[in-house]
């Protein structure tokens, strides 16, 4: 008793300062005790919330859902070379020369100081200057969007998910691994960091090829930590939710757990109380037997002196 007695008080009321009883009580449980059988430590931690009187149910942990950062890091845009129209007369050598994100950008500053070319200051015909505009049609500017579009729902939606996760953290839940999660965390924006600079190059340089890092086992590991401990919450709100009933329970658990660490001498005792019970009652029959033939005696004497 006094082993368990700062763990398992709940479980020894009413015997805690009697030997007797508590004797009593384990050979009882000896006998009739039918219960699971837990580890130490796992009757423990239950113990800690079950006969914890103030105890009360835990939230949610928040949905932490990478769907749209999985889509965003095989966005097909990324792969595709945004060069524009090849129709263009001028477009065989833009293409020749790789030189199409540079022309993109001069006609930016051109538009500034038509008709003079902004880089080197000659005067740019008409002619020029439409096939120029031509070279990067309608097409080219969708293509663009699309990039700008992948960009802004990436950066969202690697916002949302690490906040997320870092309500988690603040939370400090008990049943979350708090610093398996932060480093899951910390690995997570630093691979987020990593494809939203390829992102901005990609915007940067529409013609180049990126490939994002694919963080689908990274969003596993994650999402295995978290299971874990929403399993472990909901476990702890059915505890509070069915409290009575988990207590008694776990009272006739840990009693079974005693049991079990003193089965030895439970068994010695048993072995030699029923030994000394067969002497006893062997006793008494001896002792029955010659009250009864003095029994005997007495009724003849007194016949004979009749």
């Amino acid at each position: 008793k006094g082993l368990h007695d700062a763990h398992f008080k709940a479980a020894f009321t009413g015997l805690r300062n009697n030997a007797s009883n508590f004797c009593d009580r384990m050979l009882k449980e000896f006998a009739e005790n039918v219960a699971e059988l837990h580890g130490l430590e796992e009757l423990k931690a239950r113990a800690a919330v079950v006969f914890d009187e103030a105890l009360s149910s835990l939230p949610l942990l928040p949905a932490v859902n990478p769907a749209d950062l999985v889509a965003g890091e095989n966005n097909p845009i990324l792969a595709k070379k945004i060069i524009g129209a090849g129709d263009v007369d001028i477009a065989a050598i833009v293409n020749r020369l790789g030189s199409s994100d540079w022309m993109k950008a001069g006609i930016g500053y051109f538009t500034q100081t038509d008709p003079h070319c902004p880089f080197c200051q000659q005067t740019v015909d008409a002619e020029t200057t439409a096939r120029l505009k031509g070279f990067f049609d309608e097409s080219y500017d969708r293509d663009i969007s699309l990039i700008d579009q992948a960009g802004e729902s990436y950066r969202a939606a690697a916002g949302v998910f690490v906040e997320a996760l870092e309500t988690i953290l603040a939370e400090q839940t008990r049943y979350v691994d708090v610093a398996a999660l932060q480093s899951l965390v910390e690995r997570t924006k630093a691979r987020f960091g990593a494809n939203i600079q390829s992102l901005a190059r990609k915007r940067s340089e529409p013609s180049s090829v990126v490939a994002l890092e694919d963080n689908r086992g990274l969003f596993d590991e994650i999402a295995a930590c978290l299971a874990d401990g929403a399993t472990k919450i909901a476990r702890h709100n059915e505890m509070v939710a069915n409290q009575a009933n988990e207590s008694e329970r776990l009272i006739a658990e840990i009693w079974k757990f005693i049991v079990e660490e003193n089965r030895g001498v439970l068994v010695a005792y048993h072995a030699n109380k029923t030994a000394c019970d067969a002497a006893i009652a062997g006793l008494n029959a001896s002792i029955r037997e010659r009250e009864g033939r003095q029994a005997e005696t007495l009724q003849a004497l007194r016949a004979l002196e009749a």
